[in-house]
């Protein structure tokens, strides 16, 4: 299984082909745990991705999660850019998707 899937976020792998492999089986996009050199790409994804409101409404508990618990949030990168992010939250002992930003070259991919 994918990192995604081993960390309980999507459980979408079947064997010998994740969910973010083409048809040949080829890994296009890479999802991992967020590090702190992340933080300018993911802001800048953020503010390409979102609504203006929607990215004010985001950046002020995207900053709270780093300060809690950062492995709440996962990044999808390509080549080396990232091109997603998925920050995730803890609300009443449920884990919950707080926001999903895809950069709008890489969506519907």
């Amino acid at each position: 299984k994918c990192q995604v899937c081993v960390n309980g976020i999507l459980d979408l792998c079947k064997p010998g082909k994740p969910h973010h492999a083409n048809e040949k089986g080829d890994f296009e996009m890479h999802v991992r745990s967020f590090q702190l050199s992340d933080c300018t790409p993911v802001t800048e994804l953020l503010q390409i991705a979102l609504s203006e409101d929607c990215y004010e409404n985001t950046m002020e508990p995207f900053s709270r999660q780093l300060a809690w618990d950062s492995d709440l949030i996962m990044v999808a990168e390509e080549n080396g850019e990232i091109v997603g992010a998925l920050i995730g939250t803890i609300e009443r002992n449920h884990g919950c998707y707080y926001r999903i930003a895809i950069h709008p070259d890489y969506r519907r991919k």
